[in-house]
């Protein structure tokens, strides 16, 4: 591990979040509402998340959207030697309350660095032992079912980083139905996992 190399991508991310502005796209979603204490928090998702009203993963949008990003990203995660397969990007507002993150299969082993043009306030707030970590430019492992919040009371940008894992719940849809099957883009990939892991012999049409 190059402590040089490491730098470099940090501060090529850095650069990245430097002309990143609210209205790129952060795609804001009803859920992100439940991180926020008014309005709702920004944020998105790079790497590999789930496909909504399926089991398997996919690629998330943003990983074309924000390439550069992406790259740079995946270069640090494994220049830290560290597990996940997703990645949470997050823009500090102020608005965020205390929360656990709910989709990390391993939670012990969440990863966040922070990023931006802040000195003051922006600390991770551990609500269980008052701690205040800082973690700009420093990887800091937690267990993510531990209540935490960003602070507030910033005088510049803060952007963060949570590294973590998930994992696809198998393979189907969840209603498995006829008229489901019939309309879904893996359709081949559904039946044939129902078959093998379900034996729903009955909800399948033969083609």
């Amino acid at each position: 591990m190059s402590k040089k190399e490491i730098k470099n991508t940090i501060n090529e991310i850095e650069q990245y979040f430097k002309y990143l502005t609210d209205s790129d796209k952060w795609r804001c979603k009803r859920e992100r509402h439940k991180y926020a204490e008014e309005g709702y928090a920004l944020g998105f998702l790079m790497g590999n998340c789930r496909k909504y009203g399926r089991y398997y993963l996919r690629d998330c949008i943003a990983n074309k959207d924000h390439n550069q990003l992406y790259i740079a990203v995946w270069k640090l995660g494994e220049l830290l030697n560290i597990s996940f397969n997703v990645v949470q990007v997050n823009k500090t507002q102020g608005n965020e309350k205390l929360h656990q993150d709910e989709h990390n299969d391993d939670p012990e082993r969440t990863y966040v660095m922070s990023f931006g043009s802040y000195t003051k306030g922006g600390r991770l707030y551990l609500d269980d032992t008052k701690e205040k970590i800082n973690c700009k430019h420093k990887l800091f492992q937690f267990d993510s079912r531990r209540m935490h919040r960003p602070l507030p009371n910033l005088n510049g940008d803060r952007y963060s980083l949570v590294f973590f894992t998930i994992k696809p719940y198998g393979y189907g849809c969840r209603c498995m139905t006829n008229r489901c099957m019939s309309y879904c883009k893996y359709k081949k990939k559904v039946i044939d996992e129902l078959k093998k892991k379900h034996q729903l012999f009955h909800l399948i049409s033969a083609e």
